[in-house]
């Protein structure tokens, strides 16, 4: 965790109001702190912010869960234990969706394993944003890592890997290598404790701090400058 305590924005203030798109990035900043704080799996660094609060806008996304990386000689699955997702919010998000990429080698049905494109995730991404939070987002990519979510039938939307798709069909399935259907997956463990943790409290004040209304600025009067004293004209 690159993050100790959870990030607190104040979201009166007028940057805000401004810039939409910033404060829709704080609260997924704030959402996806609390997804790797309850999770023993994932885990998140920032790799690029916005604006001099700092806001993240691009974020590495570690998985720590059994998954598959590629397929042997024999077509046996190698497997991985450590996967890495980069996620980046574009100017226009939630109207646009996020850009999703595995940084490291994936053999899945749904994730391009080769070429121009390696890497990019389909699952109907376009909803993504729109549809999914940032927090729904990388729960669900956790899901089809441990193979608990795929799309091998060539069917809408279609598989991204065409070549993973009928290994998955043609061997994983008959093999029991994996099978949702019967429950088979790469991994089991939870994504998510099943218990909820507090945050830690941050030195010399809890956290988060209340996002509440302003106190109202009192504003002194000015006190008026005294008139200017006429001058007598001698005639």
């Amino acid at each position: 965790m690159t993050e100790r305590y959870r990030p607190r924005y104040d979201f009166n203030d007028p940057i805000f109001r401004s810039k939409r798109n910033w404060m829709t990035y704080a609260k997924e900043h704030q959402e996806l702190w609390d997804v790797q704080y309850n999770s023993d799996v994932i885990d998140y660094k920032v790799l690029s912010t916005v604006g001099h609060l700092r806001i993240p806008s691009t974020y590495l996304v570690t998985y720590r869960l059994r998954s598959i990386s590629s397929i042997a000689e024999d077509l046996s699955p190698v497997y991985g234990d450590r996967h890495e997702l980069e996620v980046t919010l574009p100017t226009r998000y939630p109207l646009e969706p996020a850009r999703i990429f595995m940084q490291t080698d994936m053999w899945h049905p749904n994730i391009q394993s080769k070429g121009r494109w390696k890497g990019k995730i389909c699952g109907n991404v376009d909803g993504f944003g729109v549809d999914y939070t940032l927090r729904q987002l990388i729960l669900r990519i956790g899901e089809m890592l441990q193979f608990r979510n795929y799309l091998a039938e060539f069917r809408p939307p279609y598989p991204e890997d065409p070549e993973a798709a009928r290994w998955v069909k043609e061997v994983a399935e008959p093999k029991e290598y994996v099978d949702r259907a019967k429950g088979i997956y790469t991994d089991y463990q939870p994504l998510m404790r099943p218990e909820r943790r507090d945050p830690p409290t941050r030195p010399g004040g809890s956290d988060p701090v209340p996002e509440g209304p302003r106190a109202p600025i009192k504003i002194k009067k000015r006190t008026p400058p005294p008139p200017t004293p006429r001058r007598k004209l001698k005639l």
